[in-house]
């Protein structure tokens, strides 16, 4: 069964889960969110520190509706990522992944989830021949934010990309769209 997507480019299978609340947000979030849809539901927003980037990420997952997958790189910003998903979401469509393979249990609540918040090791998924193919389950996510962008060439964050194959919509978020390695191009890859 298939539903018209709200970017209007391509149908998405229908997602049996419960919808968040849209998040109250400022003029200049709604606008980033809509610049990101009208861009066909790819690009970089890149906003100062403290601006409401994790805002504007709940507020995009909402309207696009399809399960998604978080990428944030600290331990600390991943409870903060969580707690603020869960004041527009119930509480079971919110799936902390940190540490390694999820056990049995973890990967039954994945399957019902309609956010994973995962830190970069652990989405990569474990080395097999020297080359990471994603977290079990990755391909089910067809919404992949990048939190701190700017770390994008980092080879853990391009295998979450190359893995996240399904992951037709794409968003980056960072208040330093620039590296000062000279990846830049890498980056926007």
């Amino acid at each position: 069964q298939l539903a018209v997507n709200p970017l209007g480019a391509r149908a998405a299978p229908v997602v049996p889960v419960t919808v968040g609340t849209m998040p109250p947000v400022y003029d200049y979030q709604a606008e980033a969110v809509d610049a990101w849809i009208a861009a066909g539901g790819q690009g970089v927003i890149d906003l100062p520190p403290r601006s409401g980037k994790t805002r504007i990420a709940i507020a995009a997952s909402i309207r696009v509706n399809l399960p998604m997958m978080m990428v944030v790189p600290r331990k600390v910003l991943v409870k903060q990522t969580v707690e603020a998903f869960r004041e527009f979401y119930p509480a079971n469509q919110v799936v902390v992944i940190m540490g390694g393979a999820p056990s049995v249990k973890k990967r039954q609540a994945m399957a019902r989830a309609m956010v994973w918040i995962v830190t970069p090791p652990t989405a990569a998924g474990p080395k097999k021949n020297g080359n990471r193919t994603g977290i079990s389950g990755i391909r089910s996510r067809q919404f992949l934010i990048l939190d701190e962008f700017h770390h994008s060439a980092a080879e853990t964050y391009l295998s979450i990309s190359q893995a996240a194959a399904n992951a037709y919509f794409r968003m980056g978020l960072t208040g330093t769209h620039y590296r000062a390695d000279g990846k830049d191009l890498l980056m926007h890859s």
